[in-house]
Protein backbone atom coordinates (compact mmCIF):
# COMPACT_ATOMS: atom_id res chain seq x y z
CA UNK A 1 0.00 0.00 0.00
CA UNK A 2 1.20 3.06 -1.00
CA UNK A 3 2.68 5.07 1.97
CA UNK A 4 0.62 8.87 2.91
CA UNK A 5 3.49 10.72 5.51
CA UNK A 6 1.10 13.04 6.43
CA UNK A 7 -1.72 11.30 7.21
CA UNK A 8 0.21 8.58 9.13
CA UNK A 9 1.85 11.35 11.44
CA UNK A 10 -2.09 12.94 11.44
CA UNK A 11 -3.40 9.18 12.30
CA UNK A 12 -0.05 8.75 15.06
CA UNK A 13 -0.60 12.30 16.93
CA UNK A 14 -3.40 10.78 19.70
CA UNK A 15 -1.97 7.65 19.48
CA UNK A 16 1.17 9.08 21.43
CA UNK A 17 -0.44 12.32 22.90
CA UNK A 18 -4.34 12.70 23.21
CA UNK A 19 -3.85 16.25 25.16
CA UNK A 20 -1.81 16.61 22.42
CA UNK A 21 -3.39 16.09 19.53
CA UNK A 22 -6.39 18.23 20.77
CA UNK A 23 -4.65 21.10 20.97
CA UNK A 24 -2.97 20.50 17.43
CA UNK A 25 -6.60 19.47 15.91
CA UNK A 26 -7.47 23.60 16.89
CA UNK A 27 -4.73 25.02 15.07
CA UNK A 28 -5.07 26.11 11.12
CA UNK A 29 -2.52 24.91 8.64
CA UNK A 30 0.27 25.24 7.69
CA UNK A 31 1.06 25.60 12.03
CA UNK A 32 -1.10 22.28 12.92
CA UNK A 33 1.04 20.26 10.99
CA UNK A 34 4.02 22.36 11.83
CA UNK A 35 3.47 21.48 15.41
CA UNK A 36 2.47 18.31 15.04
CA UNK A 37 5.39 17.03 13.17
CA UNK A 38 7.72 18.57 15.91
CA UNK A 39 5.59 17.13 18.68
CA UNK A 40 6.77 13.43 17.30
CA UNK A 41 10.09 14.79 16.66
CA UNK A 42 10.07 15.54 20.19
CA UNK A 43 8.23 12.16 21.34
CA UNK A 44 10.54 10.31 19.45
CA UNK A 45 13.44 11.39 21.09
CA UNK A 46 11.69 11.65 24.44
CA UNK A 47 11.28 7.38 23.32
CA UNK A 48 15.03 7.02 23.31
CA UNK A 49 14.73 8.72 26.71
CA UNK A 50 12.87 7.04 28.31
CA UNK A 51 13.56 3.25 27.37
CA UNK A 52 15.74 1.81 30.35
CA UNK A 53 15.54 -1.57 29.33
CA UNK A 54 18.41 -0.22 26.97
CA UNK A 55 21.71 0.40 28.08
CA UNK A 56 22.21 4.05 28.64
CA UNK A 57 25.26 3.88 26.72
CA UNK A 58 23.20 2.97 24.11
CA UNK A 59 20.31 4.97 24.17
CA UNK A 60 22.78 8.25 25.25
CA UNK A 61 24.76 7.53 21.89
CA UNK A 62 21.37 7.39 19.79
CA UNK A 63 20.35 10.95 21.68
CA UNK A 64 23.51 12.30 20.33
CA UNK A 65 23.60 11.01 16.73
CA UNK A 66 19.92 12.09 16.43
CA UNK A 67 20.98 16.04 17.93
CA UNK A 68 23.15 16.02 14.71
CA UNK A 69 21.58 14.09 12.16
CA UNK A 70 17.79 13.36 12.91
CA UNK A 71 16.99 16.51 10.42
CA UNK A 72 19.45 16.19 8.05
CA UNK A 73 18.09 14.23 5.15
CA UNK A 74 21.88 13.46 3.88
CA UNK A 75 23.05 11.94 7.65
CA UNK A 76 20.21 10.50 8.76
CA UNK A 77 20.11 7.15 7.10
CA UNK A 78 22.35 5.13 9.11
CA UNK A 79 20.57 6.56 12.41
CA UNK A 80 16.82 5.58 11.37
CA UNK A 81 18.26 2.10 10.77
CA UNK A 82 20.21 1.74 14.02
CA UNK A 83 17.21 3.01 16.30
CA UNK A 84 15.34 -0.09 14.46
CA UNK A 85 17.21 -2.34 15.06
CA UNK A 86 17.61 -1.51 18.85
CA UNK A 87 14.33 -1.23 19.38
CA UNK A 88 12.61 -4.48 17.35
CA UNK A 89 8.80 -4.35 17.51
CA UNK A 90 8.64 -8.24 18.29
CA UNK A 91 10.35 -6.93 21.82
CA UNK A 92 9.18 -3.50 22.16
CA UNK A 93 4.97 -2.99 21.96
CA UNK A 94 3.03 0.13 21.24
CA UNK A 95 2.54 3.44 19.63
CA UNK A 96 5.90 4.93 20.52
CA UNK A 97 7.71 2.09 18.93
CA UNK A 98 5.76 1.74 16.04
CA UNK A 99 6.82 5.48 15.95
CA UNK A 100 10.44 4.64 15.84
CA UNK A 101 10.21 2.22 12.55
CA UNK A 102 8.23 5.08 10.76
CA UNK A 103 10.52 8.02 11.43
CA UNK A 104 11.19 8.10 7.58
CA UNK A 105 7.70 9.30 7.29
CA UNK A 106 7.62 11.49 10.04
CA UNK A 107 10.85 12.66 8.46
CA UNK A 108 9.35 13.29 4.55
CA UNK A 109 6.69 15.76 5.88
CA UNK A 110 9.35 17.66 8.02
CA UNK A 111 11.60 17.80 5.00
CA UNK A 112 8.70 19.58 3.34
CA UNK A 113 8.62 22.46 5.45
CA UNK A 114 9.92 25.71 4.63
CA UNK A 115 13.68 26.75 5.18
CA UNK A 116 12.80 28.79 8.37
CA UNK A 117 10.42 26.50 10.06
CA UNK A 118 12.74 23.59 9.28
CA UNK A 119 15.92 25.43 11.41
CA UNK A 120 13.81 26.27 14.17
CA UNK A 121 12.59 22.71 15.00
CA UNK A 122 16.55 21.45 14.07
CA UNK A 123 17.57 24.07 16.57
CA UNK A 124 15.28 22.84 19.54
CA UNK A 125 15.84 19.21 18.89
CA UNK A 126 19.68 19.65 19.09
CA UNK A 127 19.26 21.38 22.25
CA UNK A 128 17.07 18.35 23.42
CA UNK A 129 18.39 16.02 22.22
CA UNK A 130 22.12 16.48 23.76
CA UNK A 131 20.45 17.46 27.16
CA UNK A 132 18.57 13.91 27.14
CA UNK A 133 21.43 12.52 26.60
CA UNK A 134 23.30 14.03 29.45
CA UNK A 135 20.90 12.75 31.79
CA UNK A 136 20.58 9.05 30.41
CA UNK A 137 24.37 9.41 31.14
CA UNK A 138 24.11 9.99 34.60
CA UNK A 139 21.89 6.74 35.02
CA UNK A 140 23.65 4.15 37.36
CA UNK A 141 22.50 0.68 36.30
CA UNK A 142 20.04 2.61 34.05
CA UNK A 143 18.38 3.89 36.81
CA UNK A 144 18.63 7.71 38.23
CA UNK A 145 17.73 8.30 41.38
CA UNK A 146 16.71 12.06 41.72
CA UNK A 147 17.91 15.14 41.02
CA UNK A 148 21.00 17.39 42.81
CA UNK A 149 18.45 20.43 43.20
CA UNK A 150 15.95 22.54 41.77
CA UNK A 151 18.24 24.41 39.85
CA UNK A 152 19.34 20.84 38.65
CA UNK A 153 15.90 19.78 38.45
CA UNK A 154 14.55 23.09 36.20
CA UNK A 155 17.71 22.61 33.77
CA UNK A 156 16.62 18.89 33.09
CA UNK A 157 13.13 19.79 32.57
CA UNK A 158 14.61 23.19 30.05
CA UNK A 159 16.30 20.37 27.99
CA UNK A 160 12.77 18.45 27.33
CA UNK A 161 10.21 21.43 27.57
CA UNK A 162 11.82 24.67 27.89
CA UNK A 163 12.75 24.01 24.12
CA UNK A 164 9.77 23.51 23.02
CA UNK A 165 8.34 26.87 24.54
CA UNK A 166 11.32 28.29 22.41
CA UNK A 167 10.02 26.56 19.50
CA UNK A 168 6.33 27.50 20.16
CA UNK A 169 7.25 31.19 20.01
CA UNK A 170 9.35 31.02 16.72
CA UNK A 171 6.66 28.56 14.98
CA UNK A 172 4.12 30.72 15.93
CA UNK A 173 5.82 34.24 14.99
CA UNK A 174 7.31 32.43 12.10
CA UNK A 175 3.50 31.18 10.65
CA UNK A 176 1.53 34.83 11.99
CA UNK A 177 3.86 37.39 10.53
CA UNK A 178 1.16 40.57 12.10
CA UNK A 179 2.79 39.47 15.37
CA UNK A 180 4.91 42.17 15.91
CA UNK A 181 8.44 42.28 17.47
CA UNK A 182 7.05 44.01 20.68
CA UNK A 183 4.72 41.03 21.83
CA UNK A 184 7.63 38.32 20.44
CA UNK A 185 10.00 39.17 23.02
CA UNK A 186 7.20 39.29 25.64
CA UNK A 187 6.35 36.12 24.82
CA UNK A 188 10.07 35.04 24.46
CA UNK A 189 10.89 36.09 28.03
CA UNK A 190 7.59 33.46 29.56
CA UNK A 191 8.17 30.50 26.87
CA UNK A 192 10.86 28.84 28.78
CA UNK A 193 8.63 28.70 32.18
CA UNK A 194 5.53 27.72 30.02
CA UNK A 195 7.29 24.70 28.96
CA UNK A 196 8.66 24.25 32.54
CA UNK A 197 5.54 24.03 34.23
CA UNK A 198 3.38 22.21 32.13
CA UNK A 199 6.44 19.55 32.12
CA UNK A 200 6.58 19.90 36.00
CA UNK A 201 3.17 19.20 36.32
CA UNK A 202 3.67 16.03 34.68
CA UNK A 203 6.48 14.91 36.93
CA UNK A 204 4.36 15.33 39.78
CA UNK A 205 1.82 13.30 38.37
CA UNK A 206 3.64 10.16 37.25
CA UNK A 207 6.09 9.79 40.25
CA UNK A 208 5.22 6.63 40.78
CA UNK A 209 5.11 5.43 37.08
CA UNK A 210 8.40 6.69 36.96
CA UNK A 211 9.67 5.14 40.41
CA UNK A 212 8.08 1.82 38.98
CA UNK A 213 10.67 1.99 35.83
CA UNK A 214 13.60 2.87 38.33
CA UNK A 215 13.73 6.62 37.18
CA UNK A 216 12.83 9.39 39.84
CA UNK A 217 13.01 13.05 38.93
CA UNK A 218 12.39 15.13 42.02
CA UNK A 219 15.24 17.01 43.22
CA UNK A 220 16.84 16.15 46.65
CA UNK A 221 16.54 19.02 48.46
CA UNK A 222 12.38 18.70 48.33
CA UNK A 223 13.01 15.27 49.77
CA UNK A 224 15.93 16.56 52.51
CA UNK A 225 13.12 19.44 53.18
CA UNK A 226 10.45 17.08 54.41
CA UNK A 227 13.41 14.57 56.13
CA UNK A 228 12.80 11.94 53.26
CA UNK A 229 14.37 9.96 50.96
CA UNK A 230 13.57 8.36 47.69
CA UNK A 231 13.03 4.97 49.44
CA UNK A 232 11.10 6.03 52.38
CA UNK A 233 8.58 8.33 50.04
CA UNK A 234 7.81 4.95 48.34
CA UNK A 235 7.95 2.64 51.18
CA UNK A 236 5.67 4.56 53.25
CA UNK A 237 3.60 7.08 51.21
CA UNK A 238 1.19 7.17 54.41
CA UNK A 239 3.75 9.71 56.24
CA UNK A 240 2.35 13.15 56.91
CA UNK A 241 5.96 14.19 55.95
CA UNK A 242 5.26 12.66 52.09
CA UNK A 243 1.94 14.71 51.95
CA UNK A 244 3.72 17.53 52.83
CA UNK A 245 6.16 17.05 50.33
CA UNK A 246 3.48 16.79 47.27
CA UNK A 247 2.10 20.20 48.92
CA UNK A 248 5.16 21.69 48.99
CA UNK A 249 6.36 20.58 45.25
CA UNK A 250 2.85 21.87 44.20
CA UNK A 251 3.99 25.45 45.45
CA UNK A 252 7.17 25.25 43.71
CA UNK A 253 5.22 24.65 40.42
CA UNK A 254 2.40 27.43 40.74
CA UNK A 255 5.28 30.37 39.75
CA UNK A 256 5.84 28.58 36.48
CA UNK A 257 2.23 27.89 36.18
CA UNK A 258 1.33 31.66 36.22
CA UNK A 259 4.46 32.64 33.46
CA UNK A 260 2.37 29.79 31.69
CA UNK A 261 -0.88 31.82 31.88
CA UNK A 262 1.07 35.34 30.78
CA UNK A 263 2.33 33.64 28.07
CA UNK A 264 -1.25 32.35 26.85
CA UNK A 265 -2.34 36.23 27.46
CA UNK A 266 0.75 37.72 25.65
CA UNK A 267 -0.40 36.07 22.05
CA UNK A 268 -3.08 38.63 20.18
CA UNK A 269 -6.63 38.01 21.14
CA UNK A 270 -6.90 38.09 17.55
CA UNK A 271 -5.15 34.41 17.09
CA UNK A 272 -7.74 32.50 18.87
CA UNK A 273 -6.54 29.34 17.90
CA UNK A 274 -2.94 29.62 19.13
CA UNK A 275 -4.59 30.64 22.36
CA UNK A 276 -6.64 28.22 22.83
CA UNK A 277 -3.84 25.40 22.14
CA UNK A 278 -2.11 27.12 24.81
CA UNK A 279 -4.54 27.61 27.44
CA UNK A 280 -6.18 23.94 27.31
CA UNK A 281 -2.66 22.61 28.82
CA UNK A 282 -2.52 25.21 31.27
CA UNK A 283 -5.99 24.65 32.69
CA UNK A 284 -5.37 20.76 32.39
CA UNK A 285 -2.20 21.30 34.50
CA UNK A 286 -4.05 23.29 36.91
CA UNK A 287 -6.92 20.83 37.26
CA UNK A 288 -3.87 18.25 37.78
CA UNK A 289 -2.44 20.59 40.37
CA UNK A 290 -5.76 20.86 42.12
CA UNK A 291 -6.27 16.53 42.25
CA UNK A 292 -3.08 16.25 43.23
CA UNK A 293 -3.79 19.00 46.37
CA UNK A 294 -6.65 17.26 46.95
CA UNK A 295 -5.45 13.56 46.57
CA UNK A 296 -1.74 13.33 47.80
CA UNK A 297 -1.87 10.31 49.63
CA UNK A 298 -3.77 8.04 46.13
CA UNK A 299 -0.93 10.25 44.00
CA UNK A 300 1.86 8.61 45.90
CA UNK A 301 -0.02 5.29 46.06
CA UNK A 302 -0.01 5.29 42.36
CA UNK A 303 -3.71 5.85 41.19
CA UNK A 304 -4.07 8.25 38.18
CA UNK A 305 -4.93 11.49 38.63
CA UNK A 306 -7.44 11.74 35.95
CA UNK A 307 -9.83 14.45 35.12
CA UNK A 308 -13.03 13.11 33.57
CA UNK A 309 -14.25 13.41 30.28
CA UNK A 310 -16.89 15.43 30.96
CA UNK A 311 -14.61 17.80 32.69
CA UNK A 312 -12.50 18.17 29.81
CA UNK A 313 -14.87 18.36 27.57
CA UNK A 314 -16.65 21.61 29.91
CA UNK A 315 -13.13 23.18 30.10
CA UNK A 316 -12.78 23.05 26.17
CA UNK A 317 -16.01 25.08 25.63
CA UNK A 318 -15.42 27.40 28.27
CA UNK A 319 -11.88 28.10 26.81
CA UNK A 320 -13.02 28.00 23.41
CA UNK A 321 -15.69 30.73 24.40
CA UNK A 322 -13.88 32.94 26.58
CA UNK A 323 -10.38 32.49 24.46
CA UNK A 324 -11.03 35.76 22.36
CA UNK A 325 -10.80 38.43 25.44
CA UNK A 326 -8.00 38.56 27.81
CA UNK A 327 -9.82 39.81 30.93
CA UNK A 328 -12.16 36.59 30.51
CA UNK A 329 -9.53 34.43 30.04
CA UNK A 330 -7.62 35.39 33.38
CA UNK A 331 -10.89 34.63 35.38
CA UNK A 332 -10.90 31.61 33.80
CA UNK A 333 -7.17 30.63 34.50
CA UNK A 334 -8.08 32.45 38.15
CA UNK A 335 -10.95 30.12 38.54
CA UNK A 336 -8.73 26.78 37.79
CA UNK A 337 -5.94 28.02 40.50
CA UNK A 338 -7.95 28.89 42.84
CA UNK A 339 -7.28 25.66 45.50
Amino acid sequence: MEKNPKKYCEDMLPLVSRTFALGISLLQEPLAIQMGVSYLICRICDTLEDTNTVASEIRSGLLKQASTSLLFPTKRGNLLEEIKKTFPLEQFSGAEYDLLHNIDQVMDVFDSFPDKAREHIQDCVHKMAQGMALTVEREKNNQLHGLEDYKDFAQYCYYVAGTVGELSTKLFCHDRKDISQEIQKELEQREVDFGLGLQMTNILKGIVDDHKRGIVFLPHNLLVQHGLTIESLFHDPEQEACQKMVFSFIEYILPYMDKAVDYTVSIPESHTDIRLFCALPVLFAFRTLRLAKEYPLPLLKGEPLKIKRKEVKDLHLLAEKKCGDNHDLRKLFEKERDF
